[in-house]
């Protein structure tokens, strides 16, 4: 019998990442305080985020698209992201982006550490502009959870057997459907979901590694 490969799916914004990119798009748009303040209440559960996202970009329209390369140069990797990623791949593990932000800027950092999949939304452009639109489904929670499935599928693996790391409500689905939920700086609704929460994904290793049976030296 073939054993099934282990996976973890990762948030981007905010968990990944040490930013929201819609805000920084906002700011360079100068709408930063109006799309900040939906940003909060999706985060917090108060709107759905399929709602809250469309009512962001709409505030976008007209911005150049350029702006999504200025974006992508004021993000960071959160800590320990790399030594996190090159300790799960190491014992076997398919490492996924699952994303409520946007192709144009989480397929650069997900080529950039070389990961196995993404998935995000994304935005329109037309003539060099943002037109306040965004292609396909949005990633909602329920829509992340879907993904989830799809990309346990795709990789041989159960969904009890994967670990899912976000930090807002919108990955709440994600986390509830993963055997192992752990949360990046989470939010306060997140707590009664996550098995951990930490601030350095180096200290979430040895507890990975522990789930998947896999001695810790």
């Amino acid at each position: 019998m073939v054993q099934a490969r282990r996976l973890v799916v990762l948030d981007f914004d905010g968990t990944l990442v040490d930013g929201e990119t819609i805000d920084l798009i906002a700011e360079a748009a100068g709408v930063d305080d109006e799309v900040e303040e939906i940003t909060r209440r999706a985060m917090r559960g108060e709107l759905e985020f399929g709602e809250a996202l469309r009512e962001r970009v709409r505030l976008l329209a007209g911005t150049p698209a350029s702006v999504l390369d200025e974006v992508v140069t004021e993000l960071s990797l959160n800590p320990g992201v790399r030594e996190f990623v090159a300790a799960v791949r190491s014992v076997g593990a398919a490492v996924a982006v699952i994303s409520g932000g946007f192709t144009e800027v989480v397929s650069r950092f997900c080529r950039e550490l070389r990961l196995d999949a993404y998935v995000a939304n994304e935005l329109e452009v037309r003539d060099g502009f943002l037109t306040g639109r965004v292609y396909g489904p949005v990633m909602s929670s329920s829509a992340k959870e879907r993904v989830l499935m799809e990309l346990c599928r795709r990789f041989g693996t159960r969904p009890e057997d994967t670990v899912a790391v976000g930090d807002g409500a919108n990955d709440a689905s994600m986390l509830k459907r993963a055997g192992l939920p752990l949360g990046f700086r989470p939010k306060k609704p997140l707590y009664e979901i996550i098995e951990m929460a930490f601030d350095d994904f180096r200290r979430a290793v040895p507890v990975v590694l522990r789930f998947w049976g896999v001695s810790v030296e």
